[in-house]
């Protein structure tokens, strides 16, 4: 599946593609843009897949980073989006958003979830 090089996702790991290659002295071409693994690329001739994931440091001088929160949160809105999905109910944009300073670590994240889209499918958005 060819992506659109448009799509910021897309753009920001081949951002992180081409910077790794280069500061790794790679030559690296990258031949398609996919879904998964994220790149075909050739290098040294051969193809390869590339999957472009990021790493983050959960905790930072003893304290919860930006992108650890982000990334729980992330998680609770993507499984409720798929109970959504899978209820049948109409398509709905919805934003959720966590303020900073609540500690996602300690919620039930799987009970979030259903209560979360629960809470969209009552709606009936139709």
């Amino acid at each position: 599946m060819t992506m659109n090089a448009h799509h910021p996702r897309k753009a920001h790991e081949r951002f992180l593609l081409e910077r790794f290659a280069n500061a790794a002295d790679i030559q690296l071409q990258i031949v398609e843009e996919r879904e998964a693994p994220d790149f075909l690329a050739s290098v040294n001739g051969r193809l390869i897949g590339v999957e472009v994931t990021e790493l983050f440091v959960e905790r930072l001088n003893g304290q919860r980073t930006m992108q650890a929160h982000e990334s729980i949160a992330n998680r609770i809105v993507g499984k409720a989006q798929r109970l959504y999905m899978q209820s049948g109910a109409p398509p709905a944009h919805v934003t959720v958003c966590f303020g900073p300073s609540k500690d996602l670590r300690r919620l039930n994240r799987d009970r979030l979830s259903e209560a979360l889209a629960g809470f969209v499918i009552k709606l009936a958005l139709a």
